[in-house]
């Protein structure tokens, strides 16, 4: 995540970078932000789903 938000850099340049497949890029992607939106929820800090 911080290779794509605060580098700028594309699932496939990040891919290449590591030495990995872009899926794993793309399903680590979701991980990451699933447990930050937790992490947020958790403390209160998180924006409620609208109806």
């Amino acid at each position: 995540m911080i290779l794509q938000k605060m580098h700028g850099l594309s699932n496939q340049q990040i891919a290449e970078r590591m030495g990995i497949s872009i899926n794993t890029v793309n399903a680590q992607l979701v991980i990451g932000l699933a447990r930050c939106r937790r992490f947020l929820a958790e403390r209160g800090v998180a924006r409620r789903k609208l109806p």
